[in-house]
């Protein structure tokens, strides 16, 4: 059998007008020991595009952090 491929898809779309940020739970980083080494082979990409992320450790769990706007949006991370 071959490795399983993990990953997020995440559609958002929102009448806000103003950029922000969005924030999501990397599940099969969490309740590990999570460190900044596991993200060093991440594909995040908005609208099929590679998106510049940031990291964000919280106790045992993992985030994306992913800044944008909120018009309508497809956020992979793999």
């Amino acid at each position: 059998m071959g490795r399983e491929k993990k990953a997020v898809t995440f559609r958002y779309n929102s009448n806000v007008k103003n950029s922000g940020t969005v924030k999501i739970l990397i599940p099969w980083l969490s309740g590990k020991s999570a460190s900044r080494e596991n993200f060093k082979n991440f594909d995040v990409r908005k609208d099929g595009k590679k998106t510049p992320f940031q990291i964000a450790l919280l106790n045992r769990d993992a985030f994306i952090i992913v800044e944008t706007d909120f018009r309508d949006h497809v956020l992979e991370i793999r």
